[in-house]
């Protein structure tokens, strides 16, 4: 049956799907709880985490109504829209569209998503993390905040304790000095 054809006059709980907008839209009485959906991703490789993250948490907040992999990889592939996302959008839906029926023939979500982090690749992600690193600065935020955001960005260089020295090199350049000295007492100390 092809999904952009049927004329099926009975309910149904599965979900349809726009020929034009591939915004899913459920068929079931459970109302679909609104808090904060993904914002639109373009094809930045460097926001595809926090989308991918995003996604997830709004699916599972809403698990009654994305219950499988067509749901939630229609959800998904609905809030990827302009620059790079719009060209890989449309080869993903000429890739999993039946040549003979024109049915979309959703992959499992895992492999969705893992198609996604191998397109949008973030070949350099250490360095430009590294280099995001030594450009933090604390300014007017407090020691919490700054320490979340040099913690965050670390980890998506990839950074551990080997790198202990130039960590706290790069620490030292981008916090307050009584921060600094502060935090190199906990950090010497840190055993992960």
């Amino acid at each position: 049956m092809n999904i952009f054809t049927s004329t099926s006059i009975m309910p149904t709980t599965s979900t349809s799907i726009s020929s034009t907008n591939l915004t899913p839209t459920p068929n079931t009485h459970d109302k679909e709880l609104r808090l904060n959906t993904p914002p639109k991703f373009k094809g930045d490789r460097t926001k595809l985490h926090k989308f991918i993250q995003d996604c997830k948490i709004y699916l599972a907040i809403n698990k009654r109504l994305y219950s499988d992999d067509e749901s939630k990889s229609a959800f998904i592939l609905s809030y990827m829209e302009g620059g790079e996302a719009d060209a890989w959008k449309e080869q993903y839906i000429s890739s999993i569209t039946d040549s003979t029926t024109g049915d979309l023939k959703f992959e499992s979500i895992e492999v969705l998503i893992k198609r996604l982090l191998e397109s949008f690749n973030e070949s350099q992600q250490k360095e430009n993390a590294l280099h995001l690193l030594t450009q933090l600065r604390q300014g007017k935020g407090t020691v919490e905040e700054h320490n979340i955001e040099f913690n965050l960005v670390r980890d998506q260089a990839g950074l551990n304790n080997n790198d202990n020295q130039m960590l706290i090199d790069v620490y030292k350049k981008v916090s307050m000095p009584a921060l600094f000295k502060r935090s190199l007492k906990h950090w010497t100390n840190r055993k992960t």
